[in-house]
């Protein structure tokens, strides 16, 4: 009775959906407009849940600010990766932002920890 079958099941999915996240970061370290794409989904994923950090500074927002910089530096290989990387991150993360999709997927729950925070 301690783990039941709904845990076990939520976190197989989960489990499911970290790997396919960590071989799309783990292909980012390459080289081509296909390793841009996949290391501009984890930044612009991050950048798109810290954007308000300058309206409403949580802590949580800054560390994802903070990560964003973090995996833009480490990510590509070279110079020219960069440049490869800038125009994805920047359509992906518009795309996050006009599509409320962060909020769809997580519901408002950040809403509810930043005001928690803030409060």
């Amino acid at each position: 009775g301690f783990f039941t079958k709904s845990l076990f099941l939520s976190w197989s999915i989960f489990a499911l959906f970290s790997s396919i996240g960590a071989y799309i970061v783990w292909y980012a370290r390459g080289n081509g407009w296909i390793a841009a794409l996949c290391g501009a989904l984890p930044i612009a994923f991050l950048l798109a849940e810290g954007h308000s950090f300058y309206y409403y500074p949580a802590v949580t927002q800054g560390f994802d600010l903070f990560f964003a910089l973090i995996l833009f530096v480490i990510l590509p290989t070279n110079k020219l990766q960069h440049l490869h990387l800038i125009p994805f991150v920047a359509f992906v993360f518009i795309m996050l932002l006009q599509s409320h999709l962060i909020t769809i997927v997580f519901g408002n729950m950040w809403y509810y920890v930043r005001n928690i925070l803030l409060s």
